[in-house]
């Protein structure tokens, strides 16, 4: 389980409509957080606390452990 098989990483097809996640190059990860509701003061209060986090570029083989991983094939059944 990697980002490279999540159907939430942000892979522009290529020219004959494949996803290839190619190693060295960053992708946005498209999982929606949602909003922030629940989250104590004690979590919040923090410098630099900002909702929603600051996002980042993912590797295709980072995210081992993802709790959000979903797998493009299974989405696509």
């Amino acid at each position: 389980m990697s980002c490279r098989t999540c159907k939430f990483l942000d892979v522009a097809p290529d020219s004959r409509g494949r996803i290839v996640p190619r190693s060295g190059n960053g992708y946005a990860c498209r999982y929606h957080i949602p909003d922030s509701h629940g989250l104590p003061h004690s979590a919040t209060r923090s410098y630099g606390f900002q909702w929603p986090p600051i996002k980042t570029r993912m590797q295709p083989d980072d995210g081992e452990g993802c709790p959000q991983h979903a797998s493009r094939k299974e989405a696509d059944q």
